[in-house]
């Protein structure tokens, strides 16, 4: 049997898909280095750079959005929920620093398992804060973030959370547990 111009044409679509999908794994790359890059920046207490890092971030995430929109199959991809995660939980933390609703921002997806763990991880993120602010002498700054941790996890908590989500929002769990002994220490000294 001699191959039609219909196998000719699934070789090519194929092999333009897997090109597509390595920029897109590329490109993920790009975006989640910077949105970590921009949650160490916030650790540091370098706002303006974070905020940088953000906007770097978006630019890439915005490209990469135009190539998932053409082939829709990517946006299942791992690395492409990945770096929307690690967008959205820099963001986020962002957010919960200064006090802001983490969900109020205009975030890159709805989709609430990258959303549940990008605030699972952010809480994460509370706890190295809260860690930084006891060693740095700011004993008081500690309180706020434990609260706002704890209002994100009695959130979570009021969810029947299923698979990854489940297990992001125990690690959320886990990390309220640490601000907990935080503040227990300091109620100690």
């Amino acid at each position: 049997m001699k191959l039609s111009k219909y196998f000719l044409a699934l070789k090519a679509d194929y092999e333009k898909f897997v090109k597509t999908r390595r920029e897109l794994q590329e490109m993920s790359g790009r975006i989640q280095v910077a949105s970590k890059q921009a949650i160490f920046a916030l650790q540091r207490g370098d706002s303006i750079g974070s905020v940088k890092l953000q906007d770097e971030a978006a630019r890439v995430l915005s490209d990469a959005a135009k190539l998932v929109a053409k082939h829709p199959r990517l946006g299942h991809e791992g690395v492409w929920r990945a770096c929307q995660e690690e967008y959205c939980e820099a963001l986020m933390f962002f957010a919960l620093l200064k006090n802001a609703d983490p969900l109020a921002l205009k975030l890159p997806t709805s989709d609430p398992d990258i959303l549940i763990g990008g605030l699972s991880d952010a809480i994460g993120e509370l706890v190295r804060a809260a860690t930084k602010a006891v060693i740095e002498g700011r004993r008081d700054d500690v309180q706020p973030l434990y609260v706002r941790a704890e209002v994100i996890v009695d959130f979570l908590s009021s969810m029947d959370l299923i698979g990854g989500s489940r297990s992001k929002a125990d690690q959320a769990r886990g990390h309220l547990k640490r601000l907990e002994d935080i503040r227990y220490d300091l109620a100690q000294k």
